[in-house]
């Protein structure tokens, strides 16, 4: 998708498919009902995000709230 873009754009691309394609296994192999209402980003080192999982919880992070 990158190589139609602007050439100052395509440093900005670095990763490859596999990179998405492992958070959709990685979601999808089992529950993970902790991470209910919280975003995770594709670029992230899921093992080390399940490390912490105590601490998201506990501290209520990785949410997005829009309060009015």
């Amino acid at each position: 998708m990158s190589e139609k873009l602007p050439g100052f754009f395509r440093g900005m691309f670095v990763d490859g498919v596999e990179l998405p394609a492992d958070t959709i296994i990685w979601l999808s192999k089992e529950r993970r009902e902790w991470l209910n209402a919280r975003f995770v980003f594709g670029n992230w080192e899921l093992e080390k995000l399940e490390i912490r999982k105590d601490e998201i919880v506990g501290r209520d992070l990785v949410k997005f709230r829009i309060t009015l």
